[in-house]
């Protein structure tokens, strides 16, 4: 979970139709089949795999999209280096109940506005909201792990710092000392699979002292 968590805070066509999915999917129980393809259709538009206007409600609804959840299955066994070619297998299934990041594969930002999602300077100041002696051993860990591998360094500071974690719960805030007091947009699923999630440089919120925040679910 501590790796997941590191991970968190820092940052061809195929043509299946209703039918194949119902004899290929592999090692799913059959009571269990439409739950299991629903769900990846939830997961995976949840992930950045579909678009936010695709919508399934039944297996047997006659316009079912197959071709649009194949080819989103087959980009997220790629990412993921699973094997498969579209179908959902159990390997895939698996993976997709385990815990996770709640930042998107896939986050359009990424990619649109690559110039303005990244740090205006290396020295990154950082802050554990009330965070147990842990906490802060494992978040100094994690922020060591990433000065390995980037040009940022990483420092705590419980005054004016630039990443400021904290603990929440579903329906969550940002906090006043940072990103303003604001409804965050991505509420947790309790005790379900979302670990946390980050916010990154935008080039919006980029004062003198530009801060941002890493929600984590207390749950």
């Amino acid at each position: 979970m501590r790796i997941i968590i590191c991970l968190c805070v820092l940052g061809g066509a195929l043509s299946l139709t209703q039918l194949d999915y119902e004899e290929e999917i592999e090692d799913v129980n059959d009571e269990n089949h439409e739950f299991d393809l629903l769900s990846a259709a939830k997961y995976l538009k949840q992930y950045g795999y579909l678009s936010e206007n695709y919508t399934i409600t039944s297996l047997q609804e006659k316009n079912y999209k197959d071709d649009i959840l194949s080819q989103a299955i087959l980009k997220f066994q790629d990412f993921y280096d699973i094997t498969g070619d579209g179908i959902l297998n159990n390997e895939t299934i698996q993976l997709m109940k385990k815990p996770r990041c709640g930042v998107q594969d896939h986050p359009e930002k990424f990619t649109i506005y690559r110039d303005r999602v990244k740090w205006k300077h290396n020295k990154i100041r950082w802050k554990f909201l009330l965070g147990s002696w842990l906490d802060q051993k494992v978040a100094q860990k994690c922020f060591e792990e990433w000065a390995r591998h980037t040009n940022l360094s990483f420092y705590r500071n419980e005054t004016s710092p630039n990443i400021l974690i904290s603990y929440g719960r579903r329906y969550h805030k940002y906090s006043k000392r940072c990103m303003g007091i604001s409804k965050c947009p991505y509420d947790f699923d309790g005790r379900g699979l979302v670990l946390g999630h980050s916010h990154y440089p935008d080039g919006v919120n980029e004062g003198a002292e530009p801060c941002y925040e890493i929600h984590l679910d207390i749950d």
